[in-house]
């Protein structure tokens, strides 16, 4: 009895996997001046689609599965829904005045939007985009950030230098903490212990241990902006808007040790969910850097992306389905993908030389 071929499956196995191996993190730059959102291969260093969304795109979040991205417009008091398989506005949610930062909760149920002119949180339910509750803050919340259990949500006030701390099940204010002056960029580290605080007037970072909500620490770093934190978190990287650079401190010295110079006025900045890419947005010079986190080196040269590029986010793309057309594949997607089709093309001549010895027996 002839033995059936494997090849249709192995074609099966070539054609689900050239799918996977198509995705690679997207950067979603919200380019405050032109009104639209630049979509930027991280593997590529190459922008694949441009997107027209609301009046200042200002902030950038995306739910945890990587099928949205939410992008705050300022001037509209809106927040702009980008489904990523089709790079295309779905939808527009109704916020509140001024929508200046945004984050989804872990559980991708909840979209929570900072509004600078009202001075409240507005927590939008991301199943019906209805909103759900308004959290009053303190003046000019211009950023948000959530622990990563999602319990605990953190609004940097820039007019009154402090950092709202919001219990996310009760939807309720819970603590006030004093920080630096002028503080306008948040970072959570990855074990939710600490929450760093960008404090522009004062020209120093501040350290909020989230176990006693108070502050563990402060340190200088001049004219901050926005902050990222390493994978792992032992770095911090702060943009230095004016001084054209990105430090990089030791979050268990809190000193710096490190520079990523040569920019054009570096606002804001983002690092891939596996912690190996860095991307900074440049306004001056209208583009995205970005780079290898391990050595801070360059992968290519800055990316053109719209105006005044004012927030980044690196997203996970969802895998793709088989049947779903598929992206060109990275370089490892290709050496894998080669490595499959050898296997085809053996078992295609086994099943040959087997056709052959059938007919010969």
């Amino acid at each position: 009895m002839r033995r059936p071929s494997p090849l249709p499956y192995l074609v099966c196995l070539a054609t689900s996997f050239a799918g996977v191996a198509g995705a690679a993190p997207l950067a979603y730059v919200a380019n405050a001046f032109s009104n639209d959102v630049s979509v930027v291969d991280v593997a590529t260093q190459r922008a694949v689609a441009t997107i027209a969304v609301g009046k200042n795109p200002i902030a950038v979040a995306a739910a945890p599965d990587g099928r949205r991205v939410y992008v705050a417009n300022g001037n509209d008091n809106d927040v702009s829904v980008i489904d990523t398989a089709s790079q295309s506005v779905v939808a527009t949610i109704a916020t509140g005045a001024s929508p200046d930062a945004a984050v989804v909760t872990p559980d991708g149920r909840r979209l929570l939007v900072a509004n600078q002119a009202a001075a409240d949180v507005s927590v939008i339910d991301l199943a019906t985009h209805a909103l759900v509750a308004t959290v009053g803050v303190d003046v000019q919340p211009l950023a948000i950030a959530i622990s990563p259990d999602g319990a605990t949500a953190y609004v940097a006030n820039g007019a009154r230098d402090s950092v709202s701390v919001i219990d996310v099940a009760s939807l309720s204010l819970v603590a006030t903490v004093a920080v630096g002056r002028g503080p306008g960029g948040l970072a959570v580290s990855p074990d939710g212990s600490r929450v760093f605080v960008a404090n522009w007037v004062d020209g120093t970072v501040s350290s909020i241990a989230t176990a006693t909500d108070t502050v563990d620490g402060t340190f200088p770093v001049a004219t901050p902006r926005e902050l990222a934190v390493s994978s792992d978190g032992s770095r911090l990287y702060v943009t230095q808007a004016p001084a054209g650079s990105v430090a990089v401190i030791d979050t268990a010295t809190l000193a710096a040790v490190g520079a990523i110079a040569g920019l054009a006025r570096p606002f804001a900045i983002a690092l891939s969910k596996d912690g190996t890419r860095l991307a900074v947005a440049n306004q001056t010079g209208n583009t995205l850097s970005i780079f290898d986190a391990a050595t801070n080196a360059p992968l290519a040269a800055p990316v053109p992306v719209g105006k005044t590029p004012s927030a980044v986010l690196i997203v996970d793309p969802p895998v793709i389905a088989a049947s779903a057309p598929a992206a060109l594949p990275t370089l490892h997607g290709w050496a894998l993908l080669a490595g499959v089709f050898v296997l085809v093309a053996a078992a295609a001549h086994a099943s040959r030389a087997q056709g052959r010895a059938t007919r010969r027996g």
